[in-house]
């Protein structure tokens, strides 16, 4: 719905050259009347209307049962934050900010449209689980309304007993065995109920995780911008440089340049230069011969032949040392290289992703970046914003990490109390998205009730006070901190073996392969 031509013709044209089958009009009663008569998969709502605005057209939509249930994403060049607070408190699902780019509302239509259909898809599950629970409520009505026939037979051969005495213990205690046995049936069938919730929260769990759309949460300019030039570099070949600050996501945005690349069904590779040692940089990336070198036992495969015609994620490049570095350049520009110990050469044909938080011109200046590999891998840099840049996102991160933290911990919340939100947009964040999300898990685990609650000390710094370069430690220590505290510790015990009886593996529960996966992702490796 649009009081502008012009605007209907476009929206119409692109989403019916998209496949989609547009009806256009002009004014809320029309939208009304139309949606009413043939309710639609989604509505793009303008909201400054002349005789009915957007708002009140959602809100009926809405409070009607028949159509409350479609997705509304408005469209307006109203671009105060209130304003976008007052469209999502109404029901809608999406804002997009006029005057729009064409990719933006294709992406996020397609994306709304597959959470819709997830939805519905959930919502059959639903109804399956619970006619299977509906069946074995039936079956278990059955169950008592034959025990309690039994009870009552019983009961009255019990009545007919009591004239002979010696027979009276005997019955009791026939008496006593059925009513443990009864029991028993209700524990089983209480069992299996339990398990049936079960099954279903877990199968609830696996479609959302299957369908999840939700990764890069936002909607500032600063953000749509970066999307706006991630779709279109990702259906290139050339070389992507992700810059920004730590935790501003750049795994996520090198995920969706690999997503909505030619590559998609390849794999996707990431190698975090700076968690391996010099000496191991080199292996990891190029793999190694047996007998290489000291603890070379078998043959190695490194990142780059895994990431044959896919693509290949060098997070931290700047942590790269200058010896690796020239081999890299080699593999660029001839796209070959060696094992290392080896002696065939390996053609290898990968599309290069590389991500660091330092500015690498100032390392070429400093000598610990080869100025070369430097233009051979900047061919087009992406800046990511630090989070202090994108604070009108604040409250839709905040949302998005209460909704994903909530099942996990199994701890329900409803309510976030505008002060703490205010505190949530005003703090800085140099940790950014990653130490929002730890904030919001931290007080999570520590609220009592529905209203998420921040304690005095969250937040170890303001806007408004001098920010050191890193954030001061935290008494709190993070899941994944914990984790890695613990299997170092059992790793010291063990004197660092993983395989055999007593081993590592053994005694954290875990496949060797497995934790050594673990080890690898939290960075964690046999002192020299």
């Amino acid at each position: 719905m649009d009081d502008t031509p012009d605007n209907l013709r476009l929206l119409s044209a692109m989403l019916t050259k998209r496949g989609y089958k547009v009806r256009s009009v002009i004014n809320g009663k029309m939208a009304l009347d139309a949606t009413r008569a043939m309710p639609p998969d989604l509505i793009l709502l303008d909201i400054r209307m002349p005789d009915m605005d957007g708002y009140e057209v959602c809100q009926r939509l809405k409070a009607d049962v028949t159509t409350n249930a479609i997705p509304v994403i408005f469209l307006s060049a109203l671009d105060d934050m209130l304003d976008k607070v007052k469209a999502f408190s109404i029901g809608g699902v999406d804002y997009i900010s006029k005057p729009f780019e064409v990719n933006e509302v294709l992406v996020r239509v397609d994306n709304h449209l597959a959470i819709r259909a997830a939805q519905e898809e959930v919502r059959q599950l639903n109804i399956e689980l619970e006619n299977r629970v509906r069946q074995r409520t039936q079956q278990l009505s059955e169950a008592v309304s034959r025990l309690e026939r039994e009870v009552s037979r019983r009961q009255e051969a019990e009545a007919q007993l009591l004239r002979y005495q010696s027979e009276l213990e005997q019955r009791v205690e026939e008496r006593t065995t059925a009513l443990r046995v009864s029991e028993q049936r209700f524990a089983q069938t209480e069992r299996e109920l339990e398990q049936l919730v079960q099954e279903r929260q877990y199968l609830q769990e696996e479609l959302r995780t299957a369908c999840n759309f939700d990764d890069i949460v936002g909607s500032c300019e600063a953000l749509t911008a970066v999307l706006s030039t991630v779709a279109r570099v990702a259906p290139t070949e050339a070389t992507v440089m992700i810059q920004g600050e730590s935790g501003t996501g750049k795994e996520l945005i090198a995920r969706a340049l690999h997503t909505n690349s030619a590559r998609r069904d390849r794999p996707f590779i990431k190698v975090n230069c700076g968690a391996f040692p010099s000496s191991l940089v080199e292996s990891e990336l190029f793999g190694h011969e047996k007998g290489a070198f000291t603890g070379a036992h078998e043959r190695r495969v490194g990142r780059f032949e895994l990431a044959h015609g896919g693509t290949l994620f060098l997070d931290e490049i700047g942590e790269m040392p200058l010896e690796v570095q020239v081999k890299l350049l080699r593999v660029i520009q001839e796209r070959e290289f060696e094992r290392v110990g080896g002696r065939d050469t390996l053609a290898v044909d990968v599309r290069l992703i590389a991500a660091t938080h330092r500015d690498l011109k100032q390392e070429v200046e400093a000598g610990r970046f080869r100025e070369d590999l430097y233009y051979r891998i900047h061919v087009f840099p992406i800046e990511l914003p630090p989070l202090r840049a994108r604070r009108e996102d604040i409250p839709l991160l905040v949302q998005h990490f209460v909704a994903k933290h909530s099942a996990k911990l199994n701890i329900l919340v409803t309510t976030i109390p505008t002060p703490a939100m205010q505190a949530l947009c005003r703090y800085d964040w140099p940790g950014n998205i990653r130490e929002l999300e730890n904030v919001i898990e931290r007080a999570m685990i520590l609220t009592s009730g529905p209203v998420l609650e921040l304690a005095p000390n969250t937040l170890a710094f303001t806007s408004e006070s001098e920010l050191p370069v890193l954030p001061a430690a935290s008494s709190a220590q993070t899941l994944e901190e914990v984790e890695r505290h613990y299997l170092q510790t059992v790793l010291e015990q063990c004197q660092w073996v993983i395989n055999g009886p007593n081993g590592a593996a053994e005694i954290v529960g875990l496949h060797p392969n497995t934790l050594r996966h673990r080890l690898q992702k939290l960075g964690l490796s046999r002192p020299e």
